[in-house]
């Protein structure tokens, strides 16, 4: 399907179940939707869908218990428009090599549970990313990353959702030098597992709201450098939160209140 162009929609389980040695749809246009369960439960050893341009976003279960059993699912570079990334999208998944989303613009939210539950034996990538919308609750609980989670120069125009990362084990989890316009919600990284947390040089438009970081356990570093958040800290944000290593947050510029 590389290069390809579809004047509509990829819908109705149109390649379910499907097992091939790879799928190449890089550089497609889709003027429509892909949902409907469109790839549940497919089977390859690899899986690019770089430059695709979806028009229409990615629907309900549209890849939901997606098997990419050697490569990477790589859909760097990707525009999705209107709607977004929505619920349940990519949940159940497993994924041997990466899972890249670098560089795409998503106009929409990424939605309730899209990538819950992903099973990732590498990284989770989503630097350079642009989201015109939010990460809704739930939207990576309970992943597991062998490797990094990379949201590194991300641009979100929302809030961060209540339960978005709740229970995801990961190795580092970077978020540098971006741009939050929302709050970080409740339990959002709430009983989180990882190497390290790096939310350095970042720019908060809202609160860190209550239990945020609640139980979560971070064996290296945790480092909040210089980033400005214009918004409060609130109840039991960092409630038991265990910090093998440093605490970082010099130069960190706090708006609001912490209580």
């Amino acid at each position: 399907l590389k290069n390809i162009t579809i004047y509509g929609n990829i819908s109705l389980k149109a390649f379910s179940n499907m097992n091939v040695g790879a799928f190449d749809a890089s550089y497609a246009t889709i003027t429509g939707v892909i949902d409907k369960a469109a790839f549940y439960h497919a089977v390859t050893k690899s899986m690019n869908m770089a430059y695709i341009t979806i028009g229409k976003g990615i629907g309900e279960v549209a890849f939901q218990d997606l098997f990419v059993s050697t490569g990477a699912l790589n859909m760097s570079h990707c525009v999705i428009q209107e709607n977004g990334i929505l619920n349940g999208a990519f949940s159940f998944s497993t994924i041997e090599g990466d899972v890249d989303f670098s560089h795409c613009i998503i106009s929409g939210s990424i939605g309730v549970y899209a990538f819950q539950q992903l099973i990732l034996d590498s990284s989770l990538l989503f630097s350079d990313v642009e989201i015109y919308g939010n990460i809704e609750e739930n939207a990576f609980a309970s992943t597991f990353v062998e490797d990094n989670v990379d949201f590194m120069r991300l641009n979100l125009h929302g809030y961060i959702g209540q339960s978005c990362f709740y229970q995801i084990t990961a190795g580092s989890f970077n978020m540098t030098q971006s741009t939050i316009e929302g709050s970080i919600k409740s339990k959002a990284f709430a009983e989180g597992d990882f190497h390290s947390f790096d939310l350095s040089h970042t720019l908060i438009n809202g609160s860190i709201e209550s239990r945020c970081f609640s139980l979560a356990n971070i064996y290296g570093y945790m480092d909040f450098t210089s980033t400005k958040l214009y918004g409060d800290i609130q109840s039991k944000a960092f409630q038991l939160v265990t910090v093998h290593n440093f605490l970082l947050m010099p130069h960190t510029f706090i708006e609001g209140t912490i209580f």
